[in-house]
């Protein structure tokens, strides 16, 4: 069972409620379960609907508000320093990544080198035009193997 709540707590509750603070927020700076907070707020909330400004524990206030900021701000500080303890990890799997990509690069490269190469052994057919018409010429070829006939060249559309 947990601590007795007093009036004077409940009444910083409401303080802190009115300011926009949450159930969650309230209750993790004075040690308390949220619903806990809630169930005292809400009911303190129905008997006392408006409250004047400027009670004693304006300044207490503050504090708790600045207290919150410097939590929230230590949280933020641990978060990016567990972020930044795996950089080094984060790194090496860039960096095999990186090695993959030159490795495919050079494969790539190596495509392309024998392409123009091949290419490079080909007959230019956009050059080979007729001397009387000036269209396109085209080359018949037979397979040395199956006698097949193919004709090499360029058409235009259409043909």
């Amino acid at each position: 069972m947990g601590r007795k709540v007093s009036e004077d707590e409940v009444q910083e509750w409401a303080a802190l409620y009115r300011k926009r603070y949450t159930y969650e927020v309230i209750g993790k700076q004075y040690g308390r379960n949220p619903k806990t907070v809630g169930k005292y707020v809400r009911e303190y909330l129905r008997k006392h609907p408006k409250e004047e400004e400027g009670t004693p524990q304006d300044s207490e206030l503050a504090d708790l508000k600045k207290e919150k900021e410097r939590y929230q701000v230590l949280a933020e500080l641990d978060k990016l320093r567990l972020e930044s303890q795996r950089i080094p990890e984060r790194l090496e799997v860039f960096e095999g990544e990186l090695s993959n990509l030159g490795i495919t690069l050079k494969a790539f490269g190596e495509d392309l080198e024998r392409l123009r190469l091949q290419l490079k052994s080909q007959p230019d057919f956009s050059k080979l035009k007729c001397p009387k018409c000036g269209d396109y010429m085209a080359v018949d070829v037979m397979c040395v193997s199956c006698n097949h006939k193919y004709c090499f060249g360029l058409w235009a559309e259409g043909e």
